[in-house]
């Protein structure tokens, strides 16, 4: 905490005006994060026209010409974007607005320079403020998942067809057959496995990371996501441009997985820096005890915090995160122990993240294993068929928006 704040104090003061260059994905996180810890935005710089005027949690967005004719006294700019290209298009920009005599800008910070002591004290903030309740309005959530789901399928398409690292592992994924050839954190999952073993990779995104060929026999993968047609179509195109072949992802709901897959079916399941997307974590959390079977294992890793790490931007609602040695799932209204919650049913094992100045390599591993038939223990929810009737209306409506924008 104390290193935070010096690093901070360093860098940021809260008797100044910040603006944020980039009114995009990254530059709203950083926004977000700011007035959280009390400090002030002044406004956003974005080359769009269609953003000048507009405001954004009540922070206003202007083009750069139009900044340079403001009289906004003295602030300092944080560059909200990541292209190495784009950054040097801001800097020669703001070079000439200083040459024009204003010297408005007497600071210039780079986001990825503060990120992690910011994240790190607004994490903090956080779990200071922490009542444990869990009153989830469903409905609400659900809709503010649907209405995001967009940034969601925009990532994938850029990890489909833009050539970068991302899309580099995609490729790896596609030829990856080896159960744990990816991702080693699951070599203790693997010797667990035996042949024809169902796993579950919940999730998966657009294809699993994880082969079919596990130590002890090929088992049986089930890839699932709540945005498998997508998916599939993305996978579609690129597999016929590329003569590869890739196998389907089936739909499944995280809070609804039991209407997806039988109860007492699986072997493990598997959510990789996923679980922070849900509408209900804790439901999904207990849907999958419930798919899975007696002694089976619900394996996690997620990275610390992520809704903070990604400024509560799209689909990150949630912070995967742990006490003492419970797992405990918490955001700005919400906290649940969820150890505590199903410790009569299943066995928690948190590995905290290593000690790591960077909060971008800070990931938690969470097995939770099935002790016993959860049936009469867990929790009934009551309203899932009014709650499954929402979703296929508000699907049906982000499809139409979709289907027809700029067509009407």
């Amino acid at each position: 905490m104390m290193k935070n704040e010096k690093l901070l104090e360093n860098t940021l003061n809260k008797n100044n005006s910040y603006v944020i260059w980039g009114c995009g994905y990254s530059g709203k996180g950083i926004a977000n994060i700011l007035t959280d810890l009390g400090y002030h935005v002044a406004c956003f710089i974005d080359i769009d026209e269609d953003k000048n005027g507009k405001l954004y949690n009540d922070i206003p967005t202007v083009t750069p010409d139009c900044f340079a004719e403001l009289e906004c006294g003295e602030c300092t700019i944080i560059i909200g974007v990541e292209s190495l290209k784009d950054e040097t298009d801001i800097l020669a920009f703001i070079q000439q607005i200083n040459n024009r005599g204003q010297e408005c800008i007497k600071n210039l910070l780079r986001y990825t320079e503060i990120k992690n002591c910011l994240c790190m004290e607004c994490t903090d903030f956080y779990r200071e403020k922490r009542i444990y309740r869990w009153e989830i309005d469903f409905d609400e959530s659900l809709r503010n998942w649907v209405g995001n789901i967009d940034s969601e399928i925009d990532y994938w398409k850029g990890v489909c067809y833009n050539h970068g690292p991302a899309h580099d592992e995609y490729v790896s994924r596609i030829k990856n057959e080896s159960f744990s050839g990816m991702y080693k954190n699951t070599v203790d999952i693997e010797d667990r496995l035996s042949k024809g073993d169902i796993v579950v990779d919940l999730g998966c995104g657009l294809t699993s990371m994880y082969g079919k060929l596990a130590k002890n026999g090929e088992i049986k993968l089930i890839s699932m996501d709540p945005l498998a047609a997508y998916y599939n179509k993305l996978n579609k195109v690129f597999s016929a441009k590329e003569n590869v072949s890739i196998d389907k992802c089936r739909y499944g709901l995280f809070e609804f997985l039991d209407c997806f897959l039988p109860d007492n079916y699986a072997d493990c399941i598997i959510i990789n820096n996923a679980l922070d997307h849900c509408i209900d974590p804790f439901r999904a959390i207990c849907k999958c005890l419930k798919v899975l079977k007696v002694g089976a294992v619900l394996h996690m890793r997620h990275r610390q915090s992520e809704a903070v790490y990604e400024g509560w931007i799209g689909l990150h609602r949630w912070n995967i995160d742990y006490e003492n040695d419970d797992l405990v799932i918490w955001n700005k209204e919400n906290a649940i122990n969820v150890s505590d919650e199903i410790r009569s049913f299943a066995k928690t094992v948190v590995t905290s993240p290593a000690d790591d100045i960077n909060a971008g390599n800070k990931y938690i591993t969470v097995d939770i294993i099935k002790t016993c038939d959860i049936e009469e223990n867990i929790k009934e929810y009551s309203k899932e068929k009014a709650e499954l009737a929402l979703l296929s209306e508000l699907l049906l409506e982000k499809d139409a928006e979709l289907r027809l924008n700029g067509s009407m």
